[in-house]
């Protein structure tokens, strides 16, 4: 689970599938069900969470020009 969450398709393990699209909502901070995530957020706040996630992939993209981010799995 932990190696796949990542991943861009699909997965034939539920459990699996099911903590790659809570991954991919808190991401982008939900934008599918907006009022249910809020609820979430306002229990567990992101706490700086999505300005690691753009200093990680701007720093990785300036020294990898060329290589996707190593996370993203077909």
């Amino acid at each position: 689970m932990v190696l796949d969450h990542h991943r861009l398709r699909r997965t034939g393990d539920r459990r699996t599938e099911t903590f790659r699209v809570a991954d991919r909502i808190d991401a982008g901070r939900g934008p599918v069900r907006r009022a249910e995530v809020k609820a979430v957020v306002a229990e567990l706040p992101y706490l700086g969470f999505h300005t690691f996630l753009l200093r990680y992939a701007a720093a990785y993209g300036l020294r990898h020009p060329t290589r996707p981010l190593p996370m993203l799995r077909w």
